[in-house]
């Protein structure tokens, strides 16, 4: 048979189909919550836009020492090139998300392929595409997708200059290469991003200096001069190695363990399937074992909000269903099909495929009116915040100050300076004597004394104050504010509890009339 016949056998097809159907439950999917754009995402978009003005990358224009309240660096400098080339900022950070998915799923199958046939080898990016949480934040702004697709693309060259089959006219030094190219770009897309290249470091010891592990040695110092030379870059910019995002949200102080548990809840079953197959164990399954493993450790204390749905823990959760999905189908490669006559084995394998099918159909098929009812939910929220954002605006001049939790459109849209009551933008607000205490945070505010307050209500009317982080309760227990501000303006959607009360000091509001 010629090769342009094999590519026309049923096997083949099958494979192919279930591809492509793979991927478009994945864009249907993804864009059915297409209206969600998270507020977080505003918060990397100022960065973003004070680096296009001139400012730098800074939260408030003119600020020494500069805070790094972002987590994804590759997006700060994706944000500004679409401002600098005109393209809208946010439809750029969305549409690189789910871009980013899509190449985590193709990456999965060449994974995979590394371990099972062509046709077993589409079924483990079934099983990711049709979690809810893939899908959910793909769109979202963050760089959840992204970060998935690289750190997937990555290890998917890792084990292609390594294991069969390799593809031909290409070398094995040149995959291993882009592989921690690609490495390397995950550490700065995320503050955790190293933990991949220390891990390929870790797979590729042999315990001795081997030709083999020699091989991996000068991409491993290229990336380590290129995060170093972004490592120093960070302490004399901003002063401190470690993000000042991580900084505050190592100050929460809830259930240390509620993201573990999320995590444990949709990680358990693909962990027990990974050691179905323990024969298999390489090289490969310290990345694919290790790396998941050492994420169960560094959710411990992480602050839940915006975490719902393992948003934190998707990329790890994808290597252990290809591991998981791959020590079964290896088995089932392995152990079953031989004892069937080959035709059956084809049938079966194709029937595999097609169940796998099915499976993320009906999954995503249940998905997406839930993703249609949260995104047009949020979007409410996100419209009330956009008035609020182009008040102040119209308000307050660039060296005002306003102080508001829940930064992200709101800060994006005025250029007035901001004082992140939530912490993760504002020195001030963690270091001493504030250190992200709620009496101590009410104490800097009036004494700093913005121009404008902006509490956060679950009622419109009367003012509730919001509890998290116990902020706002203590601003509103505070004299200060009925005696030296106004209630001005409310914003807020009316099916929603976050509604925001806007105060005034009295003699900026007299000034303004």
């Amino acid at each position: 048979m010629t090769n342009e016949n094999r590519h026309f056998e049923p096997a083949n097809l099958m494979a192919a189909s279930a591809f492509l159907v793979g991927a478009a439950l994945l864009l249907r999917g993804a864009l059915s919550g297409w209206e969600f754009t998270t507020d977080d995402a505003y918060i990397t978009l100022r960065y973003a836009r004070n680096l296009y003005d001139g400012a730098g990358i800074t939260w408030n224009a003119g600020e020494d020492p500069a805070v790094e309240g972002y987590s994804n660096f590759t997006y700060v400098l994706l944000g500004a090139l679409a401002l600098h080339l005109g393209i809208d900022p946010v439809s750029t950070l969305k549409w690189a998300g789910v871009a980013g998915l899509l190449v985590g799923y193709i990456s999965t199958w060449f994974v995979a392929r590394t371990f099972v046939s062509t046709v077993l080898a589409c079924i483990p990016g079934l099983f990711i595409v049709s979690y809810i949480g893939i899908l959910y934040w793909a769109p979202s702004g963050l760089e959840t997708g992204l970060y998935l697709g690289l750190t997937l693309a990555s290890f998917a060259f890792w084990c292609w200059s390594t294991y069969p089959p390799k593809p031909s006219g290409i070398s094995r030094d040149i995959l291993r290469n882009v592989a921690y190219a690609i490495a390397a770009i995950c550490a700065f897309t995320r503050p955790e991003g190293l933990l991949l290249a220390i891990f390929y470091a870790i797979a590729a010891w042999e315990g001795s200096l081997k030709k083999t592990t020699l091989a991996h040695l000068p991409p491993l110092l290229a990336l380590g001069a290129a995060f170093g030379a972004y490592l120093l870059w960070k302490q004399f910019h901003f002063g401190s190695l470690i993000p000042h995002s991580a900084k505050c949200k190592a100050l929460y102080t809830g259930d240390p363990l509620t993201l573990v548990r999320d995590y444990w809840s949709i990680a358990f079953f693909w962990i027990i399937a990974n050691f179905v197959n323990p024969r298999l164990f390489d090289r490969r399954h310290v990345v694919l074992l290790g790396y998941p493993l050492a994420y169960g450790i560094l959710l411990i204390g992480v602050d839940p909000i915006i975490g719902h749905l393992n948003r934190h823990a998707l990329t790890p959760w994808a290597f252990l269903v290809i591991g998981g999905s791959v020590a079964v189908l290896r088995m089932v490669d392995r152990v079953v099909l031989p004892r069937l006559a080959p035709s059956t084995r084809n049938r079966s394998c194709i029937l595999l495929c097609s169940l796998g099918m099915l499976w993320s159909f009906h999954n995503v098929r249940d998905h997406i009116p839930r993703l249609h009812r949260e995104a047009a939910h949020y979007n409410e929220r996100m419209n009330a915040r956009e008035s609020l954002g182009k008040w102040l605006n119209a308000h307050l001049g660039p060296s005002d100050w306003v102080a508001i939790g829940d930064c992200g459109i709101v800060p994006f849209i005025t250029h007035a300076k901001v004082l992140d009551l939530f912490c993760l933008n504002s020195l001030e607000i963690s270091s001493a004597p504030a250190g992200f205490q709620p009496r101590q945070v009410a104490d800097l505010v009036f004494r700093e004394k913005p121009a404008a307050i902006v509490m956060h209500s679950s009622l419109r009317t009367p003012l509730t104050p919001r509890p998290e982080y116990g902020i706002y309760p203590e601003i509103y227990r505070r004299e200060q504010l009925n005696l030296e501000y106004e209630h001005v303006a409310t914003f807020g959607a009316k099916r929603d509890d976050f509604h925001y009360w806007v105060y005034l000091r009295r003699e900026h509001h007299a000034q303004a009339q």
